[in-house]
């Protein structure tokens, strides 16, 4: 089974829903070899690409779109990803539709995209469905419905993909919700809290904070609060100040919580800039 990569930013003006993305997998094939004074991939991946072998076809792609070997282009990455996508492959279809949703390599067509992403999402391929959740959510090439956005970002939650199951969890603390279970969205937080989603973090610490799906604990609040602030999420980090100032969960400390509203305030969270101007009266 292909392991999932990070999820991408698919879309310029998307929300914080969507996490930038990156390549940290290890693409398997020889080091590019001086040819004409010019880079060039193995030789044995580029024949099995032309002659229409998917993982080779994707292994050219990734190459080239993530500047594996020192070569980055778009334009032949997305040649090559289409080349696996319509033989099916699920990951390629995925990253084809990033680039018809970016415009990157390829003239940008959000129904395009969307099509990809959809065809990959039915492969059970769960960065797709988490997106394609994602779109319905935010009305994307499609009509709003929080419904169905909820219904493919639990296909990919069930997968133990992280920002699905957080998904899951403000979905289902919904007041207006036909999932409205608030020990439900306890449970998806912590899912995903325990992969170092650090908004998923946040939440399970303010679940623990406010007694919401689990009993009150101001010390396992301040746990996942500081995991959460820690990875520089801007509203743990007021939240964290907080238990600080207030002496919940932790000793009462007026300068550690200066310190966090600070934080927070230079990442631009208007509380705590307010919270923490308090501080210095």
């Amino acid at each position: 089974m292909k392991r999932h990569m990070p999820l991408i930013l698919m879309f310029a003006f998307a929300t914080p829903m969507l996490a930038q993305y990156e390549s940290n997998e290890v693409v398997t094939f020889n080091q590019p070899v001086q040819s004409d004074g010019e880079k060039t991939y193995d030789q044995e991946i580029r024949r099995k690409a032309a002659e229409g072998d998917v993982d080779a076809q994707l292994v050219m792609a990734k190459s080239l779109d993530f500047g594996i070997g020192g070569r980055i282009d778009k334009r032949q990455a997305v040649r090559w990803y289409t080349a696996a996508a319509e033989q099916g492959d699920a990951e390629a279809q995925y990253y084809l539709s990033i680039h018809y949703f970016k415009g990157d390599g390829v003239q940008r067509s959000v129904q395009d995209a969307i099509s990809w992403c959809r065809k990959s999402a039915e492969q059970a391929y769960a960065p797709a469905q988490y997106s394609l959740g994602t779109c319905y959510a935010q009305g994307i090439g499609m009509n709003k419905s929080i419904e169905d956005a909820a219904d493919w970002w639990k296909l990919a939650a069930d997968q133990g993909y992280a920002d699905a199951q957080c998904e899951m969890g403000v979905y289902c603390a919904k007041e207006d919700t036909e999932w409205r279970n608030p020990v439900e969205a306890a449970k998806w937080y912590r899912l995903a809290a325990e992969q170092g989603n650090a908004r998923a973090q946040e939440y399970l610490g303010k679940c623990y904070y406010d007694g919401e799906g689990v009993k009150k604990n101001y010390a396992e609040a301040v746990k996942w609060y500081m995991m959460s602030a820690e990875q520089g999420n801007p509203h743990a980090q007021n939240n964290l100040g907080v238990c600080y100032q207030q002496g919940h969960g932790v000793p009462q400390n007026d300068e550690e919580a200066a310190k966090w509203f600070r934080m927070a305030a230079k990442q631009g969270h208007a509380i705590a800039k307010g919270n923490y101007q308090n501080t210095k009266r």
